[in-house]
This record gives structure tokens, sequence and C-alpha cells, in this order.
């Protein structure tokens, strides 16, 4: 199992720069979780009450499990009706796998004190080496699309940040370690030039502030030699990027190019923020066509090239490129009509109800926020990209859920020391 444990652990480190090795660390959690199922047939683990939390992150697990399945069934509905596309089904088979490998290790196996402080260091190790990528190579040399490759990695600093209050037990450097990795990628984020992940520069700092409230210790240790740092890292990236990606020449982008700063209001169609207007309006205006069953995919797209030949877009190529509404929220609405829409929103309005839960459950909110964050990341980063289309998200989705979910049984393993 330690081969495992470290198999997992350098994939993750390495998931910021290779999807492949990202691809790895998810199918690490899922055949580990298998495994143990396989070769261990023990009684599930309940040397503590559920009220002392051991048995609270199985149960959260299995609602992760449930969860996984009702968004699997409710997209796989209209796309037997639409008769497909089925690959576009592998982001609702890789959170179900994953939820399904994470609950087997929390219920047969416990993982180690030390796999978990292994892994959370993983993940921070991989944060620091996307900040490496962004400053040698830009984030156009991303392991895959910019976009949801830093919406993932938004989740995973998340997922980092709870582990840096929730593993209170863990030394304070190794603790101040992980929030500083976890901080940097709001760096790296604003010298990347991915707008669509901009909403983490809000949520992190308001979840950050919610959690210092149950543990004042870290972030009053941590703030005098983290701000500066930070700084720097911002400093010595910005001469370096692209200017296209300078962060105010991103903002002022948007804002040209949706027609917001003409007396006139009219936005450029043959821009990148253009056409996501015009695809929004166009989704928007049809979503109620067809509210159950959607307009199917084949109608959708070519709803898709009407409209932006109709905005006067004449390139050819760049109509017939796009095929989807460039958004996770409006595009299975569009196709699969109200199923699409609820098979979308299963995923975050399930973690928002976990957060609920933990928050119910658990003395510290700690662990209840940075479910909360994560949903919130992972819903605002949807709004203007298909995320969920490219493999590398939902398998970072899988793995952040994941490490908040072992960082529940981390708390109780860490009282019982």
């Amino acid at each position: 199992m330690n081969l495992l444990t470290g198999i997992t652990a350098l994939a993750l480190t390495l998931s910021s720069l290779n999807s492949k090795a990202a691809g790895v660390a998810w199918l690490g959690v899922v055949v580990f979780g298998m495994a143990v199922w396989l070769h261990q047939f023990r009684k599930p683990i309940s040397n503590f009450s559920l009220n002392a939390g051991t048995d609270l992150p199985i149960q959260i697990a299995q609602w992760w499990i449930w969860i996984s399945l009702a968004a699997l069934v409710l997209m796989f509905i209209p796309t037997v009706h639409w008769s497909g596309p089925w690959p576009e089904r592998h982001p609702q088979w890789r959170l179900l796998l994953g939820a399904l490998g994470v609950w087997c290790l929390l219920r047969y196996l416990a993982p180690a004190w030390s796999a978990l402080q292994v892994w959370s260091s993983a993940a921070a190790f991989s944060l620091l080496l996307a900040y490496g990528l962004v400053l040698t190579a830009s984030s156009s040399q991303a392991p895959t699309n910019r976009i949801p490759w830093m919406a993932g990695l938004s989740l995973l600093s998340c997922a980092l940040l709870t582990l840096s209050y929730g593993l209170n037990k863990a030394s304070l450097r190794l603790r101040q370690f992980w929030l500083g990795a976890s901080a940097s990628l709001l760096v790296t984020l604003l010298l990347s030039g991915v707008r669509g992940s901009f909403p983490l520069l809000l949520i992190w700092p308001l979840t950050l502030g919610l959690m210092h409230r149950s543990d004042p210790a870290l972030w009053r240790s941590s703030w005098r030699w983290l701000l500066p740092i930070l700084a720097l890292l911002f400093a010595l990236g910005l001469p370096l990027i692209p200017i296209e990606d300078n962060p105010m020449v991103r903002i002022v982008t948007v804002f040209l190019e949706t027609g917001a700063f003409s007396p006139e209001g009219t936005a450029q169609a043959e821009t990148s923020s253009g056409i996501r207007l015009i695809l929004y309006r166009t989704a928007l205006h049809h979503v109620f066509d067809h509210p159950i069953w959607g307009i199917g995919p084949a109608a959708a797209k070519a709803l898709i090239h009407q409209a932006l030949m109709n905005a006067g877009i004449s390139d050819s190529n760049v109509v017939e490129s796009i095929g989807h509404f460039h958004s996770d929220l409006l595009n299975p609405w569009v196709e699969f009509g109200l199923l699409g829409l609820a098979g979308y929103l299963t995923y975050g309005v399930g973690m928002i109800l976990i957060a609920w839960h933990l928050k119910r459950q658990l003395t510290r909110p700690t662990l209840a926020l940075g479910m909360l964050a994560t949903a919130l990341v992972h819903l605002a980063t949807g709004l203007s990209n298909m995320n969920l289309a490219h493999n590398y998200y939902p398998i970072m989705l899988a793995i952040s859920v994941s490490l908040i979910f072992l960082c529940i049984r981390g708390q109780a393993l860490s009282e019982s020391r």
C-alpha cells in the first residue's frame, strides 16, 4: 500500500504539468480503494463514535456516491433519448469511480496520518509547479486547455486551504507550507490570464477569513512572510508573461469585446467575449423551447452556427470550430432540457448539502467552509466555460473532493493520537 501511496503522491505532484499524471493520481485513488475493497474484507473501522467524526467521512462519501450516480442517471436518460453523444458522459463516469474509490479507502483502510500529510504536500508542490509553468512558458503551454486547467487547480487550491486548517495537528511549518502553496495559486491565476477562474480571487480570501476565526494561530504566524512573498511572486512574474495575459489587459479586454465601453453597447462579434455573449443570449432565448428533453446536441450545434452567422461572423472556420455554448450550465440545459440542467447542478448542490451537513456535525466549520468554497468555485468557473468537456477538470474535481473527505478522517485520527 505504501507503493500506491507514493505513486499517487508523485502523480498528484506532477498533475499541474501533465494531464496524464493527473489521470494517474485519480486512478491511484480508484485503484487504491478497489484494491482495499477486494483484498481486505474486514469490518469498517468503528473505534470512534459517529460524533467523533470517524464514521462521518464514510457517510459523506456515501452521499457523494449517490450524488455522482444521480448526475450520471440524469445525463444518461436524455443521452439515450437523443442517441448520444456517449463520449461526453466521461465526466460522470470519472466522478462516480472517484467517489467509489475514496469511499472504499475510508471504509476499509483509514489512510495513515503520514499518508494524508504526503498527499497534502503533493498537492502543494503541484500548485507551486503551476506557478513555475506560467512563469517560464505561459499558461498557453498548460497540459490541456488553459481554462479547465486553471479551474481544476482552483479546486485543488480550495482543498489545500481546507487541509491547512483541517489537519490542525500537523506541524505548524508544514501547514504554513500548505497555506502558502494554496495562496500562490492566486498569483498564478492573475498571471495566467484565465478570466473564467477569477471568482477564486474573491472566494479564497473570504473562505480564509472565515476559517481564520476557528484557528487564528495559523494566519497570525504566517501573514508577515506570506503576503510579501505573494507580492514578490507577482512582481517577478508580471514582466515575464505575454502582455495579453496581463491581468489589467485581460479585464479591460473583456469590457472592450462586450461593448461595455462603447456608446452603442455593441459587442465585437469575432472576439472571445463577443462570441460568448452571442452564445449566452442564444441559449437563454431557447432553453424553454423544449423544457424537458431540450433540443438535442445536433440541433444545438446548428443553432450555434446559425446564431454566429446572424451576428455577422463570416469566417467559416471560426463558426465550425464552435460546437457548444461555452457554459457548463447552459449547454446541457439547451441540449438536454431540465434533465441536463439538473444533471449539471447535482454536483454543485450536492457539495453545498454536504457542506451544510458538515457544519451541523462538526464543532469547527473548517471542513464545511472548504467544501462550500469548492462548490462555489465549481459553479462559478462553469458559468463561462465547458470545463466538464475536458478530461482534466472532472479528474481534479474528484481529487479535490476526495482530499477534503480524507481530511475529515484526518481530524478523527489526529484527535486519537
